[in-house]
């Protein structure tokens, strides 16, 4: 139990909270504006360069600081992961989820988030983490997690926007919340062509990283991380009952996510993934689920397929 218990000094300053305050204002103020339906795009730059600018002017420590008073008051199964949310429709803070990654990318650039996890952290956060493909780090480049939040979801973006079989009010909706989220994607993507092809291309961060850092592709912190969102993302699909579905699509973007997630697992990261998806499995009565249960076993099958091709 005691791993689970506070520790350090991670109260904010009244100072530190006014920045996290103005912040938040900031973010939401770039919300509305973004999702205008006459949005102003110099609007838009400006407010976003503000943000940034005051962003690049914390310190790791105050950041990670940051991140725990946001999040201090989550509840692990009350809040599934962000993206989990918005791919169904769930209650979404999305300006405070975008600072969130604004101040994560600030604190795991500069390497020391190790050292501040594992001597001061809260429940919320914690919990936060868990939940948010966190948990685990590479001590060298703790960096590496983040590229692969960019990398998977760059081209699963890629794959929803190129699948005809999807509606297209309820894909942009996706796809837009996704680009304010991820301010490095969206930079990424302007003016480019959203296709699983382009976005296959791009989303190569993590590989290039962690082969000039560690000298191999390193799937571990990558196989280990896709979990949580994987059950996460099977246990959301198998609540939607075979005779209430009119449109398939929101079953078509889940499997496309969960595709995202399986592509670049190693084998014995893929095993071990899914014999966590069977324990979940097992608990759920599937009755009246064989719909959202078929699109899960696509993913799963498609994947065992690629890995008994490569033994070939």
């Amino acid at each position: 139990m005691e791993y689970y218990k506070t520790r350090g000094i991670i109260n904010l300053t009244e100072k530190e909270q006014d920045l996290l305050n103005d912040l938040l204002i900031f973010n939401k103020r770039l919300e509305n504006t973004f999702f205008n339906e006459n949005k102003d795009e110099n609007l838009i730059v400006l407010i976003d360069d503000l943000i940034q600018n005051k962003i690049d002017s914390i310190n790791p420590w105050v950041a990670y600081k940051m991140l725990n008073n946001l999040y201090k008051h989550n509840i692990l199964d009350d809040t599934p992961g962000t993206e989990i949310r918005i791919l169904n429709n769930i209650d979404c803070d999305l300006s405070k989820e975008r600072l969130s990654l604004l101040l994560l990318n600030t604190v795991l650039k500069h390497g020391n988030y190790i050292d501040y996890y594992n001597t001061s952290f809260n429940l919320g956060f914690y919990n936060y983490a868990t939940n948010n493909m966190l948990t685990i780090f590479c001590e060298q480049i703790p960096i590496l997690n983040y590229t692969f939040m960019l990398d998977h979801i760059e081209s699963f973006l890629g794959t929803i926007k190129s699948d005809q079989m999807i509606n297209e009010e309820m894909k942009n909706n996706i796809i837009n919340k996704f680009l304010f989220l991820y301010r490095d994607i969206n930079i990424d993507l302007q003016n480019k062509n959203i296709s699983k092809e382009a976005t296959a291309i791009l989303s190569n961060r993590y590989d290039i990283l962690s082969e000039i850092n560690l000298g191999a592709k390193y799937p571990v912190i990558r196989d280990v991380i896709s979990i949580t969102p994987f059950c996460q993302e099977t246990f959301e699909l198998l609540k939607i009952n075979d005779d209430e579905i009119d449109d398939s699509s929101l079953l078509i973007i889940g499997k496309h996510y969960l595709d995202s997630l399986l592509n670049n697992t190693s084998t014995d990261g893929f095993n071990r993934l899914l014999g966590y998806y069977k324990d979940l499995e097992i608990q759920l009565d599937l009755t009246n689920h064989f719909e959202a249960l078929n699109y899960i076993y696509q993913s799963i099958n498609e994947k065992n397929d690629k890995i008994k091709e490569k033994k070939l």
